[in-house]
């Protein structure tokens, strides 16, 4: 309801004001970042928009006008798009907006990262179309829409059932259920040596027990040290899954509450599991913190 004096500016009313919470500091902060963006913007030297891709290096982030989001981004879930950006060689673009000769990050915090830990130098974008201001309301929207993305044992089962239809070549497989090229070997290895039986195992980790149990008795051979390791990943991969949904993000993030976690869970096992992790981060030197050498030999001390 507004108020209405004859020859006046319509009055606001009480409702209408903003809240006395939202300090007027905030309020300029955020306001003075959307006039500077929209001042960029209209000056974009970007004349064709109508590209679909744009060098990593000319992506700007303003994490005050478009990360609604607080805190850290979360470690688990580029992890997931890692593993996806492998199998599928793209991720859904990235929104952007044109600021001066630059464009600015409206939607893909995680996306972008993942590409930068993946080194990628060219990356999928869109271009939004729409004032600065828009831009801010666009990024609130898309973060506040419910997401449900399948976990791994999801991932694993719909592999499984595609790979049981027999209609899928093993690239489709891979990027329909965001899976490796390992894991779909195993599922059609085990496709072969379960025959019919096959049928009767509607999940993953039950068919993988049954072929399993099939192999019994055979030489480990090369094949078999491989399978052996892409099964670790998966059944690694599910305990993650699980500990992200009932541990806090701000505790995964604390490594001296996890490696105190860890020590009172493991035990005696505590030495020999960081030796393992220690092995897994040489493996994968992104995960390391920036200025870390990784030692040419992996047997050097660390």
């Amino acid at each position: 309801m507004t108020l209405q004096t004859e020859g006046l500016e319509p009055v606001p009313t009480l409702s209408e004001t903003p809240p006395v919470a939202a300090t007027d500091r905030a309020r300029s902060r955020l306001a003075a970042r959307i006039d500077m963006l929209e001042r960029l913007r209209t000056r974009s030297t970007l004349v064709d928009r109508s590209s679909q891709e744009m060098p990593l290096e000319l992506v700007d982030r303003d994490p005050e006008a478009f990360q609604p989001r607080t805190g850290e981004l979360d470690e688990r879930h580029i992890s997931d798009l890692r593993s996806a950006l492998k199998v599928s060689g793209d991720l859904e673009p990235i929104l952007v907006m044109p600021c001066g000769n630059r464009v600015m990050l409206i939607d893909g915090h995680h996306r972008l990262d993942t590409y930068r830990l993946e080194e990628r130098c060219v990356i999928p974008v869109v271009f939004f179309e729409g004032t600065a201001r828009e831009a801010v309301l666009e990024a609130g929207k898309r973060n506040s829409r419910p997401k449900l993305a399948m976990n791994n044992r999801d991932r694993q089962n719909h592999g499984w059932r595609l790979v049981l239809s027999a209609a899928f070549t093993k690239s489709e497989v891979q990027q329909a259920a965001g899976i490796s090229k390992g894991q779909v070997d195993n599922m059609r290895s085990a496709l072969r040596l379960l025959g019919e039986e096959a049928e009767c195992y509607a999940e993953w980790w039950r068919a993988r027990e049954a072929w399993q149990a099939k192999r019994d008795g055979k030489e480990l051979e090369e094949k078999e040290i491989q399978d052996r390791m892409t099964i670790i990943e998966e059944r690694g991969k599910e305990i993650a899954d699980r500990w992200c949904k009932i541990t806090p993000s701000h505790i995964r993030q604390n490594p001296e509450i996890l490696a105190f976690a860890l020590k009172e869970l493991l035990g005696r096992h505590a030495y020999e599991t960081s030796q393992e992790l220690a092995h897994l981060c040489m493996q994968d030197p992104s995960v390391m913190p920036e200025g870390w050498d990784v030692p040419d030999d992996e047997n050097d001390d660390y």
